[in-house]
């Protein structure tokens, strides 16, 4: 998963070719209405880089993130069979991880939504 997860963070840069970076860039301030050459378009290529840079660090920080975030742990299913006194199995008629459900001292399972027991 890390190796999809920078993958991806880095796909916008990684297939290009810092020229071809770089005339997008170029691209990019002269739609803007920069005209090579000036302190203008100077500026506006350094912006385009520093931007790239930018998007690229918060890529690999969620990415990091992602990596280091806990694993949730997956809930515990559990069934429980009780058996009466005369011996036959019989499932709950609730099921214990629901809140407020107990397991009385006549082997039943008593709680808010329990259907009661015959």
């Amino acid at each position: 998963m890390l190796i999809a997860i920078t993958g991806c963070a880095l796909a916008l840069t990684a297939c290009v070719s810092p020229q071809e970076l770089h005339a997008m860039d170029q691209n990019a301030c002269a739609s803007f209405g920069f005209q090579p050459g000036t302190d203008g378009f100077a500026k506006c290529m350094m912006k385009q880089s520093e931007k790239r840079s930018q998007e690229n660090r918060a890529r690999m920080e969620e990415a990091q993130k992602q990596l280091n975030a806990p694993a949730q742990p997956a809930a515990p299913s559990t069934t429980v069979i009780v058996i009466p006194a005369d011996g036959k199995a019989k499932l709950p008629d609730c099921r214990m991880q629901d809140p407020g459900v107990t397991l009385n001292s006549d082997g039943k399972w008593v709680g808010p939504n329990c259907t009661p027991a015959n």
